[in-house]
């Protein structure tokens, strides 16, 4: 990145301005300078944010925050904001003359003072602060801060909050003085670097646009793609995205442009650092601390001088430890840890150069924290008698066991090494529980004490533990140089054979192994089952070996550590595999965006649908033939007891998936029954079960019955999807498959241009859309994936919404919000959020409360409404958003159902009290730490905490901005003129009120509550 803008620079010395009188300064006289730049979302364009633009954002947030507080008010930020706002928010509330805490807990503080008030605030949006992003002139409109704030040096300027890499975290204080001089990394690179050195920064795409929005995450490939549009002069990187990049060559390619590519925040191991030196890429490494800053100068790598290094003035004693002298001594006695000099002891290991004075290099650390290259923290002090791992250089604990005497092995032979570690495998998995997930030991990471080389130990019988990694260095080297290298897993047998069938088998036996519990379906997400980055580590490594030893040896190369990442089913790495050995496909690709992922799966599953249709067929509207899958489920029965009901209705065809318990009229039994409908229709002749698979090109269905469909359809009801909103994208192709199937059976079929096709899509598919500030979701098919971005569920149903406007076909997307039980019996089932919610709160004692409304709609409504539209015999519109037209207030439902409760249970009047949300949740995460199975059986909901803690979350927000309007707990405003033009059911829907809620309570009282 360059910018041909001149630009003017404050001056330096004893006359350099404060941070405060910067952003002043630089908006006199460097107004049009880019600041940050990010690439758009998507494209190769690149958007500036100029200091104009930046600082007004600044003075935005300052006002936004500064309310009735006083100038040095401390202000703590907790928030996962896009690097944009982040920045402008810590300014921002220095220039307001506040003082901002980076990390600060509110917890913390209660834990030592109860008392302490403490107020709570939603942090700016990005439109609050930047209003015309990437636009923004002198024309707009602005309001500057008053009686702006002009700091003295000793002023406290910010809290840092330290990471525990040098002991235990805390807040340290950064005074203006201090922030002139030098500051940790991330704050030099993110606030003072484009500031004070006018340097062009660049950024992420900024994505946090509602409260449960995230900004992007860093990834090997994201980054490097988004350098590719920017073309940066140099990078800042952690290391863990360094081992990627050198195995592919494209990534090589580009870093060899740069004049350097640095690293920090954890270790660099040697082996990636001479493998990118060697092929011309310029390493730098960047040592720093919050406690005492960045050094001044920071050294290149060379391949003969291996770790991380620095230039500066350093003092070392007998044992090499590194304690920062002469660069300290001005700038942070605040945190001198010296007693004799005004310095700070870092507990880092330094080595100095053997030729060059001044130039050091880090061996290791004092104490027994471990880093990894990814920058995470081990604590060892629940394992310690069983982990040991090199602090600096490795990605993954390790293991070192000495055997007793009677199993005792040959460390040489892989089947006795092999034998053991499935013997102590159990204990492992018990030490595992209390570690965090990076911290996890795997089989792989298991050494064994050879026999003739026993663990030293000191006199009172314990491990000398220094001494014994000493000893046993070159086989821990080897054993992580093992992990890290594509030479594969020594113990793990390869497949049968590369088949299907076999390569399938092999893949749930070793994923069952790593995450020592029965492995997930072949169509469900890994990483929602437990896997992470380590995991994916351990199964890429056994991979390779199995390659290697099997004819496919060639090969391992190819299989780098995204290929999980980028196929994250089981189906989905067989698939990959089998043709990688079978030679129909060359390397694994990289994984894509959300957008690049439904706009390819639409894509894939919409080749064909621009074939014109026949002439319509004249459908006799007292003759239909319904063709409805999910009939077995909650909404499917309701509509399969109205469609037999209806006297237009010749014939209902149900489609489900085969069960081995239960016959297909026991299943629609059991759920008549529970719903309370008429079990008698079940044998009416009107009434034709099939049992298929929607996936499957022909349903599994015999082809005389095929035919028959084909001749005879005139509607199609697909409500057939699985619940499940921890998977992702990949893991409902199935379901979008299926959809396609049906689609091109109505294609197919005699009405094909006449023929009906209604598809219960769901309100997820909107999870992305800021109706705040981009009002109610539009009855239309919205062309812009974004705003579908989140959960694979929300995201098949917009994929499945997009292919069918594509169909040709007389198609309507309903879009469903929250279901709830109706007519007759209110049947709501307990798995359901809502009665888990209702049966936690029988135990807890308090029920939640939360502002804003609910559009909640019961499914007898819904039904209703689907029909009405489906028998509609005038052209019907492409998508209809079916919520409750009339919302209510959270507070009267579940003031409802309190009482309702009261009375069934026969509780005290004063029972089960409604408290804020995130109260409630509170609650229920004290249960959630220590789980028994009472608690799981009558709190059932410390099973979806993360899911309440979400819509918490939102309430917060909502409660503190004092928006009432909105929908309670996250969901997404939707626009209901559709429904109500062509429902009368919908029209004149009554709202929800206590008959409707008593026989919710009813219900759930029976079921056990």
């Amino acid at each position: 990145m360059s910018s041909t803008i001149t630009a003017i620079l404050p001056a330096l010395g004893k006359s350099q301005l404060n941070l405060p009188d910067l952003l002043d300064f630089n908006l006199e006289h460097n107004p049009n300078f880019p600041i940050f730049a990010y690439a758009e979302s998507g494209s190769t364009r690149t958007v500036e944010i100029r200091m104009l633009e930046y600082v007004r954002a600044a003075h935005r947030i300052g006002n936004a925050i500064r309310g009735d507080s006083q100038p040095g008010d401390i202000i703590a930020i907790v928030a996962n904001l896009d690097a944009i706002v982040y920045s402008a928010l810590i300014v921002g509330i220095m220039k307001a003359g506040l003082v901002g805490v980076i990390d600060g807990l509110k917890a913390e503080l209660e834990m030592f003072d109860p008392t302490y008030v403490l107020s709570i605030e939603e942090a700016p949006t990005l439109h609050d602060a930047y209003p015309h992003l990437g636009k923004e002139t002198t024309e707009d409109p602005f309001t500057p801060i008053s009686a702006t704030f002009s700091p003295k040096d000793s002023d406290k300027g910010i809290y840092l909050h330290s990471s525990g890499s040098t002991g235990l975290p805390k807040p340290i204080l950064l005074t203006h003085q201090i922030l002139k001089d030098d500051a940790a990394l991330s704050f030099c690179y993110q606030v003072l670097v484009p500031l004070y050195g006018l340097i062009t920064t660049a950024v992420f795409a900024p994505t946090v646009t509602r409260p449960d929005a995230v900004p992007i995450l860093g990834t090997a490939e994201n980054v490097l793609e988004a350098a590719k549009v920017l073309k940066p002069s140099s990078m800042l990187s952690f290391p863990t995205l360094f081992h990627s990049w050198s195995q592919s060559e494209d990534a090589i390619e580009f870093l060899r442009t740069l004049r350097f590519l640095s690293y920090g925040g954890g270790p660099l191991p040697p082996r990636i650092a001479e493998s990118l030196i060697s092929r011309g890429v310029i390493i730098a490494s960047g040592y720093g601390g919050t406690e005492f800053g960045g050094t001044p100068r920071h050294g290149n790598i060379s391949s003969s001088w291996k770790g991380p290094i620095f230039a500066g003035w350093t003092q070392a004693d007998g044992n090499i430890r590194g304690s920062i002298f002469d660069l300290l001594r001005r700038i942070m006695l605040l945190s001198r840890t010296l007693p004799d000099v005004p310095g700070y002891s870092t507990s880092d290991l330094f080595e100095p150069h053997p030729t060059i004075p001044n130039l050091w290099k880090i061996v290791g650390r004092i104490d027994d924290v471990i880093i990894h290259s990814s920058g995470e923290k081990t604590v060892p002090a629940p394992m310690e008698a069983i982990i040991t791992a090199d602090p600096m250089q490795r990605d993954q604990p390790g293991i070192l066991l000495e055997p007793l005497p009677a199993y005792q092995v040959d460390v040489n032979d892989s089947a006795q090494v092999s034998k053991f570690r499935n013997l102590i495998w159990p204990t492992i998995e018990e030490a595992n529980k209390v570690a965090p997930a990076f911290s996890r030991i795997f089989k792989e990471m298991i050494l064994i004490v050879d026999p003739e080389k026993p663990l030293p130990r000191v006199g009172k019988g314990t491990v000398a533990r220094k001494a014994a990694l000493t000893l046993y260095g070159p086989e821990i080297d080897k054993l992580y140089e093992t992990v890290e290298s594509n030479s594969g897993s020594d113990f793990v047998e390869p497949p049968k054979s590369w088949e299907v069938a076999d390569l399938q088998s092999w893949l749930i036996g070793q994923i069952s192994d790593i995450l020592s519990t029965e492995a997930p379906g072949i169509t469900e997400d890994l990483f929602e089952h437990g896997f992470d980055s380590l995991s994916a580590t351990i199964l890429r490594l056994r991979l390779v070996g199995a390659l290697r030893k099997s004819d496919s040896a060639a090969l391992a190369a190819t299989i780098t550590q995204g290929i999980v990442y980028s196929y994250p089913t089981i189906g989905m790495l067989v698939d990959v595999l089998a043709k990688l050995v079978d030679g129909s496909t060359g390397a694994p690709n990289v994984s894509k965006t959300h957008e690049e992922s439904m706009e390819e799966m639409i894509s894939k599953y919409s080749q064909g649908l621009d074939a014109s249709l026949p002439e319509p067929i004249q459908i006799d509207p007292t003759q239909h033939y319904i063709l409805l899958t999910g009939s077995t489920g909650n909404l499917g029965a309701q509509l399969l007891q109205s469609l037999l009901l209806n006297n237009s209705v010749a014939r209902v065809y149900t489609l489900n998936r085969p069960s081995t318990k239960a016959t297909m009229y026991e299943r629609h039994r059991a759920r008549f029954q529970d719903k309370a409908l008429d079990i008698s229709l079940l044998s009416s002749p009107k009434l034709v079960y099939l049992s298929g698979e929607t996936s499957h090109e022909d349903l599994s269905l015999p082809e005389d019955t095929l035919k028959e469909l084909r001749q005879n359809l005139t509607m199609i009801i697909h409500n057939a999807w699985r619940l499940d909103f921890n998977l992702s994208l990949a893991s409902f192709e199935s379901h979008v498959k299926g959809s396609r199937v049906l689609i091109d059976l109505a294609r197919s079929s005699r009405h094909s241009s006449s023929i009906r096709f209604l598809f219960t899509s769901s309100i997820a598919s909107t999870q992305s859309w800021d109706a705040k500030t981009q009002g109610l979701y539009p009855e239309e098919v919205v062309m812009d994936a974004k705003y579908a971005v989140g959960g694979g569920y929300g995201e098949s149903k917009y994929v499945t919404e997009r292919i069918l406007a594509k169909s040709g076909l007389e198609a309507t997307s309903f879009r469903l919000g929250q279901l709830t039980g109706g007519a007759p019996n209110g049947a709501w089932a307990t798995s359901d959020w809502v009665p888990i919610i209702v049966r936690s709160s029988i135990s807890i004692g308090t029920l939640p409360d939360a502002v804003g409304v609910v559009s909640w709609i019961p499914m007898d409504a819904v039904c209703s409404a689907l029909l009405d539209v489906g028998f509609n015999r005038e052209s019907v519109p492409i998508a209809v958003n079916v919520v409750h037209p009339k919302p209510v207030s959270w507070t009267s439902v579940y003031e409802s159902i309190r009482s309702a409760l009261i009375q069934e249970k026969h509780l005290s009047s004063d029972s089960l009290p409604l408290v804020p949300y995130h109260e409630w949740v509170d609650a229920v995460e004290r249960h959630a730490r220590n789980p028994t199975e009472k608690n799981t059986t009558n709190i059932p909901a410390v099973k979806l905490i993360d899911f309440y803690r979400l819509q918490s979350n939102v309430d917060d927000t909502l409660r503190n901005s004092g928006q009432s309007t909105f929908e309670s707990a996250g969901l997404t405003s939707l626009r209901t003129t559709n429904v109500e033009k062509l429902s009368k059911k919908m029209r004149t829907l009554q709202p929800l009120d206590d008959t409707i809620v008593k026989k919710w309570v009813s219900y759930w009282i029976d079921a056990g509550f």
